[in-house]
């Protein structure tokens, strides 16, 4: 691959990472177009390091104020469970610490929960994803289900859930949501808003916890990726295009996540399903043509 399609496919990904149009399943599509070859599940999941680097600048100090929250709200768990022990002797004694109060710390909890299921699943279906990555049909099947769940999911749009009203149940769904969004085709960001619409969560709310919970999402599957010795980059062209990409991706994404966030919030998950129906059958059209 050059160095001057790695920069498209790289702006490409960093513009849809925002967006619940799979970013992945864009670049496979476009780099058939570009007649960049096939590309690696390794080179897909190692130019989202853009998006990623985006998101940190962004989203930096809600990041962090999450990460303090996570750590306070661990403590305090861990205070319960001495809190117990001691119970168990003397019951008269012990008041449990509140784990999940404030928006914050909440939030932290949610995520994480979130983030169990999403990796379990993520790495059971991965040598699929693998697959996928160089096959525009599996692309389409997943630009598909992006479509159908997001339209599913539309008839529950609407009902204004927040944070403090979130159940540890909701956060697991969407984490079984976005474990299958490793398959290129499925939207992230699709899966987390149409598991969030189905559980009632405001727009405003489901476009900040995609977000958010991409972040970790990301970071980990790239270490995996980064530390997985049996595949390599040399089909996709080695090093430089991918740093040309991933550098490219960043600056496309940091430029966008903005206009994205608004789009997130103002358009309906109808309007993009058709977006990706849209890419699904052009995906089918290139396969076959």
């Amino acid at each position: 691959m050059s160095i001057i399609k790695a920069i498209v496919l790289g702006v490409i990904q960093g513009i849809a990472s925002f967006l619940p149009v799979s970013g992945s399943g864009l670049v496979v599509l476009f780099a058939d177009l570009l007649g960049a070859g096939e590309i690696s599940l390794k080179f897909l999941t190692i130019l989202h390091l853009g998006s990623l680097i985006a998101s940190i600048l962004v989203f930096y100090r809600d990041l962090i104020r999450i990460f303090r929250s996570l750590i306070s709200a661990l403590g305090g768990a861990l205070g319960n469970l001495v809190i117990f022990f001691q119970n168990i002797q003397h019951p008269e004694e012990g008041d449990y610490l509140p784990v999940m109060r404030g928006t914050y710390r909440r939030m932290a909890i949610l995520l994480l929960t979130s983030l169990i299921p999403a990796g379990i699943i993520g790495m059971i279906v991965r040598n699929f994803a693998a697959v996928g990555a160089g096959n525009l049909l599996i692309t389409a099947m997943g630009f598909f289900v992006t479509a159908l769940l997001l339209m599913v999911s539309s008839f529950s749009e609407g009902t204004g859930k927040r944070p403090e009203s979130t159940k540890l149940r909701e956060a697991l769904l969407i984490g079984v949501f976005l474990g299958i969004s490793v398959i290129p085709g499925i939207s992230r960001i699709g899966m987390v808003l149409a598991a969030g619409s189905l559980c009632g969560f405001s727009r405003k709310y489901m476009a900040k916890y995609a977000c958010l919970l991409s972040v970790p999402a990301m970071a980990g599957s790239i270490l995996i990726e980064l530390f997985d010795r049996e595949t390599s980059l040399a089909s996709d062209g080695g090093l430089v295009p991918l740093a040309a990409g991933v550098l490219f991706c960043a600056a496309a994404g940091y430029l966008f996540v903005r206009i994205a966030r608004k789009l997130l919030v103002r358009v309906s998950n109808r309007g993009f399903a058709g977006c990706c129906l849209f890419a699904g059958i052009a995906s089918i059209l290139v396969y076959v043509f």
